[in-house]
């Protein structure tokens, strides 16, 4: 298809080298000029970029991913801009493009669907979410938050948005990088002294559980547990990260008092059921956890992993056979 739209590609990046090469390839097709903001490589990243023809600008870190982005942007001449991150690899190509939608003046946005690759080993342990990674290049569009920046508040002040079937898969949280949680933690510390917000407390909570800092993610879940600020689908993931966290300190009946909802989101009820279901076996209602063991939601559930849930259901069985045998 030829080309109607033109669109700029936006990469961050520092120390990159062994993965920014998948994710330029992967938009080579999408892209009239690729942008590259370079915060301080000191391996062979900016070369690979440019041997592969981005353009690439040297801006020192200031501990400010909005600042960077929107650095980006600046550069940026065409109609329209894809953010991308060298973590990722865009699944789809310039045929795919929502074009009707993008042709139409009243959108400045398009959400894609985000799919988190979040198991070193098994590719289908996902998470997903949606985030406007798509949008046109306007003045009035910029980036704000110093860490997990945000483009869509300033995208609605004068356009809609339009969700469409395009994604990227991500790959970055397959393995645990203790730099980049410690900065990332730093920055959210740093935003909620400015300004607090559940929003904040969330991504910080969210942060520590990966670092395996339970005690301080406990803190700020057990705070915003009955947020009005978070969406529904943060608050079952609240709910759920504290299910986690009690049933690890044997809290039984903290968990399943917090475990007592049912979610919209396939992935997060499914997770929801298998904690719930560890927590029924550590209590004895071993026929409880037998059911929830193998509970279709559990089986869809993309944030479940299926060789843990086998041994959880093998486990039960024993538990139940020995307790038969007495």
């Amino acid at each position: 298809m030829e080309k109607t739209t033109n669109i700029s590609i936006n990469l961050i990046v520092k120390n990159e080298e062994k993965r920014i090469a998948d994710a330029i390839k992967s938009v080579k097709d999408i892209a009239n000029e690729i942008i590259v903001i370079d915060t301080g490589s000191t391996d062979n990243t900016p070369q690979i970029c440019t041997r592969l023809g981005c353009e690439v600008y040297y801006h020192s870190w200031k501990d400010n991913f909005s600042e960077m982005r929107n650095y980006a942007l600046d550069y940026s001449s065409s109609e329209w801009i894809l953010v991308i991150d060298a973590d990722e690899i865009a699944r789809f190509t310039y045929d795919d493009l929502p074009l009707d939608q993008m042709s139409n003046l009243s959108i400045g946005g398009i959400n894609l669907q985000i799919i988190n690759h979040i198991d070193e080993k098994d590719d289908s342990i996902i998470s997903k979410h949606r985030y406007t990674r798509l949008f046109r290049n306007h003045k009035s569009i910029r980036f704000t938050g110093r860490i997990h920046e945000q483009i869509r508040e300033s995208i609605e002040e004068n356009y809609d948005i339009y969700d469409s079937d395009l994604v990227i898969e991500h790959f970055g949280y397959r393995t645990i990088d203790k730099e980049k949680l410690e900065r990332n933690t730093r920055l959210l510390e740093k935003d909620l002294e400015s300004e607090a917000d559940d929003w904040k407390y969330y991504h910080l909570a969210e942060t520590h559980f990966s670092a395996g800092d339970k005690e301080k993610s406990l803190q700020i879940f057990e705070k915003i547990v009955n947020s009005t600020e978070l969406t529904d689908l943060q608050l079952d993931r609240v709910r759920t990260r504290l299910g986690q966290i009690y049933l690890g300190n044997d809290k039984y009946d903290e968990a399943e008092s917090v475990l007592s909802f049912i979610s919209k989101d396939k992935d997060t009820e499914g997770l929801r059921q298998y904690v719930l279901a560890a927590v029924k076996l550590s209590t004895g209602f071993v026929d409880e956890a037998l059911i929830l063991y193998n509970s279709p939601d559990i089986e869809l559930s993309d944030l479940v992993d299926k060789s843990h849930l086998s041994v959880a259901l093998q486990g039960a069985k024993q538990y139940k056979s020995l307790l038969e045998k007495k």
